[in-house]
């Protein structure tokens, strides 16, 4: 009997250092109500349907113009499992994470840069 309970609250104790390890992990930062106010500023969000509470739609980035979009290629594409011309929603962008949602409200997540699924609530930040 004593055996049982020391092997149970042995595995208990991994259980819970393991639960609080998965509870500690870096968070990106937190949008805030400031955040989507001043979000016609910061062009490397995209935190709502129409960029900024204006919808404008309209990037501040400068990077692309008439000069250097020429020089524009494709760097990764992804495939979804939604049937084709379903995907209609505009994806969100915050913290190096593009957002979508696809039909029957499945949310995907993907690295902006690599266009590799990321795990939603297991993303850790790299260092």
């Amino acid at each position: 009997m004593r055996k049982g309970l020391l092997s149970f609250v042995v595995l208990a104790s991994l259980g819970f250092t393991a639960w609080l390890a998965s509870t500690q992990q870096v968070r990106g930062p937190v949008v805030t109500t400031n955040t989507l106010i001043n979000a016609a500023g910061n062009g490397a969000e995209w935190l709502s349907y129409g960029h900024d509470y204006a919808e404008t739609h309209f990037s501040p980035l400068s990077e692309i113009n008439t000069r250097t979009v020429k020089r524009m290629s494709l760097a990764w594409s992804v495939e979804t499992q939604a049937p084709a011309g379903t995907v209609e929603a505009t994806p969100l962008m915050h913290d190096g994470v593009l957002y979508g949602i696809l039909p029957w409200n499945v949310i995907f997540a993907l690295d902006a840069r690599t266009g590799k699924k990321v795990a939603l609530g297991s993303r850790s930040r790299a260092a």
